[in-house]
């Protein structure tokens, strides 16, 4: 549906971002970043696995690993490029403060 239809349609909300878009963005990001994502989306059995990834895979400490997770929370331009993942983890972040 177009923009045009949409308005003409009564509907008010705005429309998705394009794949294309979102490639985009994701092109933006630093390959730290990138990683940061990457193991975010990944699903850990075991209590101390993801920070065993997160020290071998990334060379940083937990917590170097979540502080840069927390300013990446509060970029656009992350936010842009993984939406659903980034809205999850502030949803929950927020929920623990």
């Amino acid at each position: 549906m177009s923009a045009a239809q949409n308005a003409s349609a009564g509907h008010d909300e705005p429309l998705e971002e394009s794949a294309a878009g979102r490639e985009v963005a994701a092109d933006s990001l630093t390959p730290l970043e990138r990683a940061v994502i990457e193991l975010e989306k990944r699903r850990f059995r075991y209590q101390g696995s993801k920070e065993q990834a997160i020290q071998k895979q990334l060379g940083l400490s937990p917590v170097a690993y979540y502080q840069q997770l927390n300013s990446m929370l509060d970029n656009p331009r992350v936010v842009a490029a993984e939406p659903l993942l980034m809205n999850r983890l502030r949803r929950h972040r927020d929920a623990l403060s």
